[in-house]
């Protein structure tokens, strides 16, 4: 999935030791790209609150303009990845990004609602970007420097996290047109192209074989029919032939995306693993990770700008200052990202998964049971985004844990995949469920119990995935 290296893997390594000062210098070129990606995935999520009123569209349908960037990065991840074993980083990593600038500016120059979804679409393989950049830094990194290489590009993806939503925030704020947001996204990913072009180099493809162009378009067709049914369901009715047809063409992909990856040389992805029980454990722990992630942050935002007086809950705050709500918890995830490495030495690569989880369902029962003011919003989100720096980091030690050398590059990106998906579940989900009781509801305002409902959901899944992740596999992967 664009890297055959793992993070302290020991093993013959090209790359010479650096300076402390030339190594943040070009770690610092290379996270622009990363950067950019994280902040333009947040950046977007203020939108959903103004979208639906200056497009008269449901909040549903509203909810695929950060859905189908989703989509488009989960399907162009692998594909990529692929690419980049093939013909070498440089160009992958290039295109990509050239393709999120493509993207940026269609998106600020429509007021067509499908128009800025295409520009979305066209920003979606960015998300690639994140994987190869780890790629890029284990190539350029001595193995005694990488640690601190990874952990420079995840306290990028952090502040492009907390940096999209403030910048999110006051620009829905300031003004109902989302071009202006686009522009100022535009200009951020075209400074990370620059910089990529400059700084990452040419290194010649390390893998033979196709790319599984089969794959990649049955995987579309697949999550594609699945999102259109969850997001589209309660506008165009469950039992509609089109909603049918869509539940029907994504089964149908996602059953031949498997079939065809048992039989073809070169899959997109390698189902074998991806199926182990390992695997399969780890996995379901990322799809709810990425669900609640998206949940807690659409109903923190949402409670947040609500005015009481007319939604009978809510603060009331404008989006700039319901999204500064988030930045402590932004923070906190920072924080609690460094304890990992201490938490694993001591009780193992599980252990700070297990209690990343518990820590997230705190966050969660905290914000469906007391929501009343900006405090409790603050303790709240910061609790329950202060465990995914515990989580998130973890995957790479438990897969590495778990899996054959030869397969942990393959096996990381497959995670990635499962999170994005969740992500686009959270997304898509909560927005069917404020869709559904808004309709229901008297005033047309979405209800306070849809938001908790959602939580409350995703919550359960987050519990669920906990014993899978307690039960010690015999051996690795094979």
């Amino acid at each position: 999935m664009g890297t055959n290296t793992r993070p302290g893997e020991a093993v013959e390594h090209p790359a010479p030791p650096i300076s402390r000062g030339r190594l943040v210098w070009v770690l610092t070129a290379i996270s622009l790209a990363p950067f950019s990606i994280s902040l333009l995935t947040s950046a977007v999520l203020p939108l959903l609150t103004t979208l639906p009123r200056t497009t008269g569209l449901s909040v549903g349908t509203v909810n695929l303009v950060v859905s189908v960037t989703i989509l488009a990065g989960t399907v162009a991840t692998p594909v990529l990845g692929r690419l980049a074993d093939v013909v070498g980083k440089r160009p992958v990593y290039l295109v990509s990004l050239s393709l999120v600038v493509v993207g940026c500016v269609l998106s600020a120059a429509t007021d067509n609602f499908v128009v800025l979804l295409l520009g979305r679409l066209l920003q979606g393989p960015g998300l690639a970007i994140v994987p190869v950049s780890m790629a890029v830094v284990a190539d350029l990194v001595p193995p005694r420097q990488l640690r601190f290489a990874i952990s420079y590009i995840t306290v990028a993806l952090a502040i492009g996290a907390v940096g999209g939503l403030v910048v999110g925030g006051a620009i829905a704020q300031l003004s109902d047109d989302p071009s202006l947001l686009f522009w100022v996204l535009t200009a951020v990913s075209a400074s990370a192209l620059a910089a990529a072009w400059w700084q990452v180099p040419r290194s010649p493809g390390i893998a033979g074989g196709r790319v599984d162009l089969i794959g990649a378009g049955l995987l579309m067709v697949g999550l594609g029919g699945l999102l259109l049914t969850l997001s589209q369901g309660s506008s165009w009715g469950w039992s509609s032939p089109a909603i049918l047809g869509c539940a029907a063409a994504g089964l149908a992909g996602i059953a031949g995306w498997v079939v065809s990856a048992y039989r073809l040389p070169d899959p997109l992805v390698d189902m074998p693993a991806f199926l182990s029980r390992q695997m399969t454990s780890l996995n379901v722990s990322g799809v709810c990770v990425g669900a609640t992630n998206y949940a807690l942050l659409l109903a923190v935002l949402a409670i947040a700008a609500a005015d009481p007086a007319t939604a009978g809950y809510g603060l009331g705050l404008g989006l700039l200052a319901g999204s500064a709500l988030l930045i402590p918890g932004m923070l906190a995830q920072g924080a609690t990202a460094t304890l990992v490495g201490v938490i694993a030495r001591r009780s193992g690569p599980f252990a700070p998964t297990v209690v990343g989880h518990l820590v997230i369902l705190s966050g969660l029962v905290l914000i469906i049971c007391w929501h009343d003011s900006a405090w409790a919003l603050v303790v709240g989100s910061t609790v329950g985004i202060s465990g995914y720096g515990l989580v998130l980091p973890s995957y790479p030690a438990i897969i590495v844990s778990i899996v054959e050398p030869s397969r942990w590059g393959v096996a990381n990106g497959m995670n990635f995949i499962v999170r994005a998906v969740g992500q686009t579940v959270g997304a898509t989900g909560t927005g069917v469920v404020v869709t559904v009781a808004t309709a229901a509801s008297v005033t047309a305002i979405a209800p306070l119990w849809s938001y908790q409902a959602a939580l409350a959901v995703c919550g359960l899944g987050l519990a669920v995935s906990i014993p899978l992740l307690l039960i010690r596999p015999a051996a690795r992967a094979s």
